[in-house]
């Protein structure tokens, strides 16, 4: 991978062009697959043991596109999903694509008044969702002229049960509808974590682009795969789409609440590849007793969404005794993916366990990854900046967003010059190595000093006593904030919150030392991404 002119560049240049809309594109591979491997299992749901093969996939596809067609689904219609991970989720996202619609997509979480104003600002035709999550969604909408019906996943009231669509006699199933392939096919929204979400617009391009050159050419029938990123989520859903695509056999859980759940999963689908957060991985690696359950399957673990201890990137090795491979990714919504520490393609054939411990890089998120371009900048003269200097993370490649949904000002300062500016505080090293120090928002202003809370957050983590922990800034009229800590503590512990902050205070350096003092909690607030969100801790402290 060269360095030109301080910028990180990918070496991968051939990049691979469709004309397909991302309905035909899915639609075609899956047609193709079966074609050329069989059929065999797509998904089975774990929590509740439904199946379904790729054959029946491909017929609920053609059932479901052509009944939502015969209700009036046009071109460029939006259908808005909320939904946990239930197999009839990429099976709407599927057909409503295939019908020449657009999904966008809910987080779990939202409140009534949240659902109705992202349902009038997208102007949603029809809403798909599940029981839990039917009762404050029938009341969102209700007098909302545009969504015309509410489907559910099961049963509830107000809502048509989805398997109505999947049970059509697929007389008027779409073929290729007109749609332009520069408009919006996928809405998704960013976390939110530093301020009000944003609605990013992806096309038909751009998705396409991006499943046609980030792996889907490579076809893997029958490779256990295992995820539990949530499909509302732009990784979890592209996760899902890259295993359906190479004819994979997926488990999903639709009723995951514990992380206990992730590893009964493993140990009785017995996986080859994982994909989680990394979150989980240090709890896996902090459980107390792992010998009940068998690992030996696990070849490969991919996490995202936010970072990982280096203590933990090495540990799970020893919990998985057959893991090849820790395959850790940095991206966004807004362009899909950055950096990742995937093996050069000329190394995969002689890849080992050995050599993947060996050449692990502590805390870093891994190279540029194809097609891609970094660059690190000074935050305030925008300059670019050499080796081991930390400043913003600022990408680019063909995978990046059209834009955020009515927004020009908050796209025109994300996107400059092509650029997008990740609000990212990182750097790179002398062997371009990517490393994300932490959001330049969620800084701790600490006299003239920022502090990086994650730095902190990953030395309490080591404490045998704490489950989990996330620290935010206790403004201070003299200091300007002060680094704080919320911990959970393990169960039947009970270290006093004056030992905790002497054990960080011997670990960390000056400006980060907890003089702002410890809480205890139950829970630390996550999003769906595993992210910690801060804002919510904040409010803890002024309320």
């Amino acid at each position: 991978m060269p360095l030109i002119d301080n910028e990180l560049v990918s070496d991968q240049k051939d990049l691979k062009v469709s004309n397909l809309t991302i309905g035909d594109y899915m639609f075609g591979r899956i047609h193709n697959n079966i074609v050329n491997h069989g059929d065999g299992l797509w998904m089975r749901d774990g929590g509740t043991g439904r199946s379904m093969t790729y054959i029946e996939l491909e017929s609920a596809v053609i059932k479901t596109s052509s009944a939502l067609a015969k209700r009036g689904l046009q071109a460029n219609d939006v259908v808005l999903l909320i939904s946990n991970n239930f197999i009839e989720v990429p099976v709407a996202f599927f057909s409503v694509w295939k019908a020449g619609g657009c999904c966008a997509c809910l987080t779990l979480n939202l409140f009534v008044e949240d659902i109705r104003s992202r349902a009038q600002e997208v102007g949603a035709k029809f809403v798909v969702t599940d029981e839990p999550h039917a009762k404050k969604v029938v009341e969102a909408v209700r007098d909302l002229n545009c969504v015309q019906e509410v489907f559910v996943i099961g049963q509830a009231d107000g809502c048509t049960p989805f398997h109505d669509l999947m049970d059509n006699d697929s007389q008027e199933c779409p073929d290729v509808p007109e749609t332009d392939l520069d408009s919006m096919a996928w809405l998704m929204y960013s976390s939110g974590t530093t301020g009000a979400p944003k609605g990013i617009v992806h096309t038909h391009r751009t998705i396409v682009t991006a499943f046609e050159n980030l792996g889907t050419s490579n076809v893997s029938p029958r490779l256990k795969s295992f995820f539990i990123n949530f499909m509302m989520n732009s990784g979890g859903m592209a996760v899902q789409c890259l295993f359906t695509v190479s004819h994979s056999e997926i488990t999903v859980l639709s009723n995951f609440t514990q992380d206990i759940q992730l590893i009964e999963a493993i140990d009785k689908f017995k996986p080859l590849t994982v994909s989680c957060f990394p979150s989980q991985v240090a709890w896996i690696c902090r459980h107390p007793d792992l010998s009940q359950y068998d690992f030996t399957s696990v070849r490969s673990i991919s996490i995202t969404g936010s970072g990982i201890s280096p203590k933990y990137e090495l540990e799970i090795y020893d919990k998985m005794p057959n893991l090849m491979r820790l395959s850790v990714g940095y991206g966004m919504s807004e362009m899909l993916t950055i950096a990742n520490n995937a093996p050069k393609v000329a190394d995969r054939r002689n890849f080992t366990r050995e050599k993947a411990i060996e050449s692990n890089v502590p805390g870093s998120v891994g190279r540029v990854a194809n097609f891609g371009s970094v660059k690190i900048i000074d935050e305030k003269t925008g300059a670019k900046l050499g080796a081991n200097q930390v400043g913003e993370i600022c990408a680019k490649n063909p995978f990046i967003m059209k834009g955020y949904l009515n927004n020009p000002k908050a796209t025109a300062e994300m996107i400059v010059d092509g650029w997008v500016h990740t609000g990212d505080q990182g750097y790179y090293d002398e062997n371009e190595n990517l490393f994300v120090i932490g959001r330049y928002k969620e800084l701790i202003k600490y006299r003239m000093a920022h502090v990086v809370p994650t730095n902190i957050e990953k030395e309490m983590l080591t404490h045998p006593d704490v489950e989990d922990v996330g620290v935010i800034g206790l403004p201070d009229p003299i200091d300007g904030e002060l680094p704080m800590a919320f911990v959970v503590l393990r169960p039947n512990k009970s270290v006093t919150d004056e030992e905790l902050v002497k054990y960080i205070n011997e670990r960390v350096v000056e400006e980060e030392k907890l003089r702002g003092g410890i809480r205890f909690i139950e829970e630390i607030p996550r999003n769906e991404l595993g992210k910690i969100m801060r804002q919510t801790l904040k409010k803890r402290i002024s309320n």
